[in-house]
């Protein structure tokens, strides 16, 4: 697979943009600032994209995509459903922007590793589902799950809702948590499947495999990170929905 640094660098070389937006080195290594760079050199000495490039860049192509020429950005799968939103609202003009989709298997929250007792951390690497953790008193490995984003936590998938290009990842493809987590409550109700959903007079089931299409196929994108099936919805505003009492004057 192709990093995305090396793209990076491709993008400008084919001219196919004038400059890029990612993720720049900080003071620490850890510290990701979204930055503009516009020369092949920038990019090999300060682009960075690692578990801790979990700034959202679409946001930055409000002024970026408005200054002339072409403007490549790298987007997560939950970073593409603010940046269709924004095109919604006219506030991105898409034919200055290259979009290219980043698989991503989840990013990680330094202060999260902190809580796992590890003091003086130099370096994080990943190693599959785990992280390698180089401190001044030596090395440790973590569980990556553990230390997760909170909206990595709750990802509920790594579709693209828009792209130029993508740059595959088959480890990332992998199952979110929550998913796992959303078949196992589904087939955990027996071997009728969800109770039935009444319309009128009709009642339909769902076994565990037709619900969970049924949820992927009224799952709308809302603004700025998260899809919330409709009908998930409506049931869960009428459980908390309150009747304001009437008061005469």
């Amino acid at each position: 697979m192709q990093g995305v640094k090396e793209k990076a660098i491709q993008l400008l070389k084919d001219q196919t943009v004038d400059r890029i937006i990612g993720w720049r080195a900080g003071e620490f290594f850890y510290d990701l600032t979204p930055s503009v760079f516009t020369s092949v050199e920038d990019i090999e000495k300060n682009f960075v994209w690692s578990v801790f490039s979990g700034a959202n860049l679409s946001k930055y192509l409000i002024a970026e995509s408005r200054k002339g020429g072409k403007a490549a950005v790298f987007l997560k799968p939950c970073d593409s459903y603010s940046f269709v939103q924004l095109l919604k609202e006219h506030r991105i003009l898409r034919e200055s922007v290259y979009a290219v989709g980043v698989q991503c298997g989840g990013m990680c929250d330094m202060e999260a590793i902190k809580e796992q007792g590890l003091a003086g951390v130099t370096a994080v690497t990943e190693d599959g589902e785990a992280l390698c953790v180089s401190t001044i008193y030596g090395e440790e490995t973590i569980k990556k799950a553990d230390v997760l984003l909170l909206k990595c936590k709750t990802c509920k998938g790594k579709d693209f809702e828009i792209f130029d290009e993508i740059i595959d990842d088959e480890e990332s493809k992998q199952p979110t948590a929550i998913m796992d987590r959303m078949e196992d409550a589904v087939a955990g109700r027996g071997k009728r499947g969800l109770r039935p959903v009444r319309r009128g007079s009709k009642a339909r089931s769902h076994d565990s495999r037709g619900a969970l299409r049924v949820l992927a196929r009224r799952a709308v994108a809302l603004y700025p990170l998260q899809r919330v099936p409709q009908r998930v919805s409506r049931v869960l505003v009428r459980k908390v929905r309150v009747r304001q009492p009437r008061f005469r004057l």
